[in-house]
């Protein structure tokens, strides 16, 4: 449909083209616009801090941020174009076969320092590519501010070009351009409070791209790389300790920092032999473990692991046996695997409760549970063929007794329960035969 006076006739390029139009007549009284104050405008805007306005000093500024906000969301606003003779079929705006302005974004000096950056002249063949046209506004912001007393509105505008470029750029070494591009800015500005977001998105983006090559053609994933970027975010958050870049970095350092492991088993082992269990973990030392046998009240709550009543629950249980575990020691900050010995067992259920903390504390202490159980009495199954055996020898089991329960959900107390089904005996050859057509799960055989 055409566009006319009734918006709601408009197509999708229609409204993009009006808002643009507008977008556009905002800025075009740019001398007037440059040289006015946003004091004035007090009463009609979102002021923010003393520090945020120096970042947007003029009514200049605060339009073509404005523009800006809406130039870069080009996945939202540009719509696939019909086929048109010598066009690419079906692309967006920007990416026609015979302007070639796709090739922009293969261009390096869209990571350039700002004086490269706004000397460059840009071929755009499509007016209409709102990427194209955030990437020509920000050249004018930067000449702009090129030679502003107090930087702090050009480093401002440098870190978001950059980050815009970076989301933007087909190249595929665009995550390496945008950290030099970074790191270039920061020896440019170093003694200012804005640039530790600068600060910031470097380290983030090489902690994000860990295998990435350094400029000295050392990998990321070397021992002390991530040694390397905690100690980069503590001298940010020492150096300008009330900056944004600051507040990021320490939210980073956390990350870095974080405590963590996961515990794996092998479901059922065999009575009176010690068996292994896999400990994953990073930024920990020593395992502290309980043994607690599993009771049916226990058992009902395993799908509480969500609820903290759960964990206090599980704490407060008397253990069977406690023991310590040293883990070899890692400080890269990165994920290690070890296997741990764990004592023989009756049979029996039971739980291995771990902590980082011996004193199993919930606040800021990594916790980690196992469930498995101890038996020598095995099944194989085929469909609804059932064969008990020793699980060390394999020798078919006859007149064992079989207990099977379902897992079904309780609309009373809206949370699944085990159910017991129904008691089987084996025959000579260990077999017995269960139908599952039940219309709830199989949750265990217990033989």
């Amino acid at each position: 449909l055409g566009k006319g006076d009734d918006i709601l006739s408009w197509s999708a390029e229609d409204l993009k083209a009006a808002i643009m139009k507008h977008l556009q007549a905002s800025l075009e009284n740019r001398t007037f616009l440059q040289g006015e104050k946003l004091e004035a405008y007090d009463p009609i805007i979102l002021k923010g801090t003393a520090s945020s306005r120096a970042l947007r000093p003029t009514l200049y500024d605060l339009l073509c941020h404005a523009a800006l906000s809406y130039y870069q969301q080009e996945d939202d606003f540009d719509m696939p174009r019909p086929y048109e003779p010598g066009k690419s079929p079906g692309g967006k705006p920007g990416q026609d076969a015979e302007d070639g302005t796709e090739e922009l974004w293969k261009d390096n000096v869209i990571f350039a320092p700002a004086a490269a950056f706004a000397a460059q002249r840009f071929a755009i063949g499509d007016s209409s590519d709102v990427s194209a046209s955030a990437l020509l506004l920000y050249q004018e912001l930067t000449r702009f501010h090129q030679a502003d007393a107090r930087p702090d509105a050009l480093i401002d505008l440098e870190i978001a070009r950059l980050q815009f470029a970076k989301s933007r750029s087909t190249r595929e070494d665009a995550s390496f351009l945008y950290t030099k591009a970074l790191s270039f800015l920061e020896k440019a500005y170093p003694a200012n409070p804005a640039i530790a977001q600068a600060a910031y998105l470097r380290i983030q983006e090489q902690y994000r791209d860990d295998v990435n090559i350094t400029s000295e053609g050392k990998p990321f994933n070397e021992p002390g790389h991530r040694p390397t970027l905690a100690a980069e975010c503590r001298r940010i958050s020492a150096t300008w300790p009330e900056s944004e870049g600051a507040l990021n970095a320490a939210r980073l350092l956390q990350l870095l920092e974080k405590k963590e492991f996961s515990l794996q088993a092998e479901k059922v082992n065999i009575p009176g032999k010690a068996f292994r269990m896999l400990v994953s973990y990073r930024n920990i030392s020593q395992l502290h473990y309980r043994i607690i046998p599993l009771t049916e009240e226990l058992h009902a709550q395993t799908r509480e692991r969500w609820n903290d009543k759960y964990w206090t629950t599980m704490i407060a249980q008397k253990p069977l046996r406690a023991a310590m575990q040293r883990l070899p020691v890692t400080e890269d900050m990165r994920n290690h695997s070890v296997e741990i010995k764990v004592d023989a067992l009756e049979p029996g259920a039971y739980v291995l409760l771990a902590s980082a903390d011996a004193g199993f504390g919930m606040a800021q202490n990594p916790l980690a549970l196992q469930y498995f159980y101890v038996s020598s009495i095995a099944y194989v199954q085929h469909d609804d063929d059932f064969f008990v055996v020793d699980r060390d020898s394999g020798k078919p089991l006859s007149g064992a007794r079989v207990k099977v329960s379902y897992i079904a959900y309780d609309y009373t107390e809206r949370k699944q329960k085990s159910v017991p089904a129904s008691e089987l005996v084996t025959g000579l050859d260990g077999y017995f035969r269960l139908a599952l057509s039940s219309p709830y799960f199989l949750d265990y055989v217990n033989a």
